[in-house]
């Protein structure tokens, strides 16, 4: 059986190879980068500290609204889509995707990725 390492790389890469997709990185809640399956990121530490504080900023925010459930920020600009969801207390998950990928196919494919890594490292 895959250790660890190899199953949250699987993960991850079977989602960044999904079509429109262009990569993903899995990242802390405080903003360092664990794993990076995209090669498009010039500074993965960089985006994983704006991706973990963009998450946390919308939580607050949605907390103050009386609202708990997971959420997930979804932004665009220019030829990219950023989609960041939390996976964990500790981890987040963020993908790049094509504008035109369809969000309705691209929210599934985050959300079912991130219930798999939340597995994978509660072990």
């Amino acid at each position: 059986m895959a250790d660890r390492q190899e199953r949250l790389e699987e993960a991850l890469d079977s989602l960044a190879a999904a079509p429109g997709m262009l990569g993903a990185i899995l990242l802390t809640r405080d903003g360092f980068a664990v794993l990076n399956r995209c090669p498009r990121l010039p500074a993965p530490e960089t985006f994983a500290a704006m991706g973990a504080t963009l998450l946390a900023a919308a939580e607050a925010a949605l907390a103050e609204l009386g609202t708990v459930e997971p959420a997930h920020i979804v932004f665009e600009a220019g030829k990219t889509r950023i989609v960041v969801r939390g996976v964990s207390d500790q981890l987040v998950l963020a993908t790049i995707s094509e504008p035109g990928a369809d969000l309705d196919k691209v929210l599934p494919r985050v959300d079912d990725t991130a219930a798999l890594v939340g597995k994978i490292v509660a072990g």
